[in-house]
């Protein structure tokens, strides 16, 4: 087994990785496949997350309770 490669992140590299998240492959291989850490991975894959999913919370509803 080979040690995660250290530097800089090719694009190349990142948009293979969307794709094998695409292909709804884990963390875990994808980080065996590419050579990557697993620490690394998790903190693009969830900048990715944080980019792509809107937060629009909308109006809160009032509570029958009161």
């Amino acid at each position: 087994m080979t040690a995660p490669r250290k530097g800089p992140v090719p694009d190349a590299d990142k948009a293979a990785v969307e794709r094998m998240r695409a292909e709804r492959l884990s963390l875990r291989a994808i980080a065996r496949i590419t050579g990557r850490s697993r620490s690394w991975l998790q903190g693009f894959v969830n900048e990715l997350y944080r980019e792509r999913t809107p937060h629009t919370p909308g109006r809160l509803k009032k509570s029958r309770a009161t």
